[in-house]
């Protein structure tokens, strides 16, 4: 949620009202102060960002578009109201809206608006908002735009390792050619098991089988329970001929995937919108079926 500068005006006092009932978890009580607010100022911008968040808090995504929207309207400099209406948009399905948003001129205000208050800069990593656009391009097949995304966001941000692993997905989506992109996120985190594993499924591909599976054990070692490089290494070690092996690591990927059966490839939004979101959990995957009895694709997390 976004607080508010307090003042000793009524509006400012209810405001600030509502704002601690939220924070409590009072969502109905906060819910009626932000609708006292609006009746007295129908374009207070933090009472409607706020009454969006408890519609999202609530699971009512629809819902919380307008008061998005008219937050954004009210100030388009806010990066939190840009970042939270895009939310809203890819969460409802609308990603084709949350791009041109995105692509509009209202990120250059909130960027400009965010470095002029100090909370930007060369070391920053991807806003929230356009992880979850990539995570949604990338899952929903349109590869080929999640990749032009990419690398118009690594131009801003060369060293976020979230962004190679991205790219090197949907590069090798596609057919393409994701050695580089794959091996410059392993460069830029060594010890992220998902890159190694991406790594792994590039060389698998481009059947450097050896180098795939020293990948996949790199990838185990630093996740050890990490299922799914323990079924690409199976896929890997049965193509180099070494059935037994294979065998024992598809029956470990199995063991851990019953074991473990919420450990599935998902994305997840917060319950409460921040203003950094830096403990926002992002994770995506494309899925693709194989002759095992496990599932190969690439995975990303939002590490940056």
């Amino acid at each position: 949620m976004t607080t508010y500068q307090a003042d000793n005006s009524p509006l400012a006092q209810i405001l600030e009202q509502a704002v601690t009932h939220h924070r409590a978890g009072q969502l109905p009580q906060a819910a009626q102060l932000y609708r006292n607010v609006l009746q007295a100022q129908p374009g207070q911008p933090d009472a409607n960002h706020n009454l969006g968040v408890i519609a999202r808090q609530e699971g009512q995504h629809i819902a919380s578009l307008p008061y998005f929207k008219a937050a954004l309207d009210s100030d388009p400099t806010k990066a939190q109201y840009l970042q939270s209406y895009t939310e809203a948009l890819v969460a409802t399905g609308q990603l084709d809206e949350a791009q041109r948003i995105l692509q509009s001129g209202l990120v250059k205000q909130a960027n400009a608006h965010a470095a002029n208050s100090g909370r930007s800069g060369a070391s920053a990593p991807p806003a929230a908002t356009d992880m979850h656009l990539l995570a949604s391009l990338f899952n929903a097949g349109r590869h080929e735009e999640a990749e032009a995304r990419t690398h118009l966001l690594l131009r801003q941000y060369p060293d976020s390792g979230f962004l190679w692993k991205v790219l090197a997905a949907s590069l090798l989506m596609q057919g393409k050619d994701a050695f580089s992109a794959a091996s410059k996120a392993v460069a830029l985190l060594p010890e992220d098991a998902e890159a190694h594993n991406n790594l792994g499924n590039v060389l698998r591909e481009n059947r450097s089988l050896a180098e795939a599976v020293a990948c996949y054990r790199k990838a185990l070692q630093i996740d050890p329970d990490m299922a799914i490089a323990h079924n690409n290494q199976g896929i890997a070690l049965e193509n180099l001929g070494k059935f037994e092996d294979a065998t024992a690591c598809y029956r470990k990927a199995l063991q851990i995937s019953l074991d473990m059966p919420k450990r599935t490839i998902t994305w997840e939004f917060p319950s409460t919108i921040s203003e950094d979101s830096r403990n926002l959990p992002l994770v995506f995957a494309k899925r693709f079926k194989s002759s095992q009895t496990m599932l190969k694709h690439m995975s990303i997390w939002a590490t940056c």
